[in-house]
């Protein structure tokens, strides 16, 4: 992660204290798109939820599942492209 990116997320808040960070590197040149489909899934759910369409249940000692797919909905190659997700620190009650 660059430290112009680390800076910005450090200024509202987000550090490694009270967040799960993680990188991947891409490139992404003029004229790409990008989409992205947020799903997740508790121990006591049926199916994977999109974000935004309910939440997961997990009775205690359970599981959640989060995933993220990112997808080049242009016509041009990605490179040097950075998809950062910040996720709550471990404990934190999401309402």
């Amino acid at each position: 992660m660059g430290d112009e990116i680390r800076a910005a997320l450090t200024g509202i808040g987000v550090t490694t204290d009270n967040a799960l960070l993680g990188e991947r590197s891409f490139t992404v040149s003029q004229g790409t798109s990008v989409g992205s489909v947020t799903t997740i899934k508790g121990s006591e759910d049926a199916a994977g939820i999109v974000q935004g369409a309910g939440t997961a249940t997990a009775r205690p000692g359970g599981s959640v599942s989060y995933t993220v797919d990112v997808s080049n909905t242009g016509s041009v190659i990605y490179k040097d492209f950075e998809f950062i997700d910040v996720l709550p620190a471990q404990g934190t009650r999401i309402r």
